[in-house]
């Protein structure tokens, strides 16, 4: 009686065999990661503790007051020190050119309407135009839109300003006027939602359509222009660019 295997038997064993390496492989594999996860803890490792030693542990609460603390303070001087930028920007602003910011602030004060349009079709079409250049333009158009911002925020803080002395029937300086409005328009575009959504692009459209319909406008200056962008003195101001 032969006890080997024929040709036959072994080719027929060896599929069988192949067919039972990958399944052991992965029951291998399996009890291997069982017994890591749950076999005998080292001596050197730290011992879990329960949540609710965790959640009263007194350094931790106190760890996270402190973070919560200087969140709240990183938040606090950023929102002073963004403040503290734009009224010294609107003041640079209106002193560089002061009577081509009064005369933007006449026509933000003619008609609000036709500055918004204004404002709103250049934008698109600016933006429009640097992505169909796919940003080949940006050199031209970000300084561009940044320039009438500038002009349009100086603008509209003036006249903002201005209208909220008139509430309350007192009056301030250019300089008082300014800050005032700027103050108004930085804290109104905080608002949740509506200052995002509405205030801000309403007033920064506005003030961009201001200075567009200022560069084609053949309106003669008002005659208050002069006195309100006059310094406390009295004297009139030197035009944009004269010593």
């Amino acid at each position: 009686m032969s006890v080997g295997l024929s040709a036959h038997d072994a080719g027929q064993v060896r599929p069988r065999a192949r067919r039972l390496v990958l399944p052991a492989t992965a029951a291998w594999a399996g009890l291997s990661l069982w017994m890591a996860e749950f076999g005998a803890t080292p001596a050197d490792a730290e011992p879990m503790r329960p949540p609710a030693e965790t959640a009263t542990d007194p350094a931790l609460r106190v760890a996270e007051a402190l973070h919560g603390l200087a969140a709240a303070a990183g938040g606090a001087v950023f929102f002073v020190a963004a403040l503290a930028s734009m009224l010294a920007l609107v003041a640079l602003v209106a002193a560089t050119a002061p009577a081509t910011t009064s005369r933007i602030a006449a026509e933000f004060r003619a008609s609000q309407a036709k500055c918004f349009l204004l404002g709103l079709v250049n934008a698109l079409f600016l933006l429009f135009l640097l992505v169909l250049t796919r940003g080949k333009l940006a050199f031209v158009v970000v300084p561009l839109l940044a320039l009438l911002l500038l002009l349009g925020t100086t603008a509209v803080s003036d006249e903002l300003g201005q209208r909220v002395l008139a509430l309350t029937r007192s009056d301030l300086s250019r300089l008082g006027r300014l800050l005032l409005g700027a103050s108004v328009f930085y804290l109104a575009s905080l608002f949740p939602v509506v200052g995002w959504f509405v205030v801000f692009p309403y007033l920064a459209l506005t003030g961009c359509g201001a200075c567009i319909a200022w560069l084609f406008s053949q309106r003669p200056p008002e005659p208050g222009a002069a006195s309100a962008a006059a310094p406390a003195g009295g004297t009139s101001p030197p035009a944009d660019g004269a010593p």
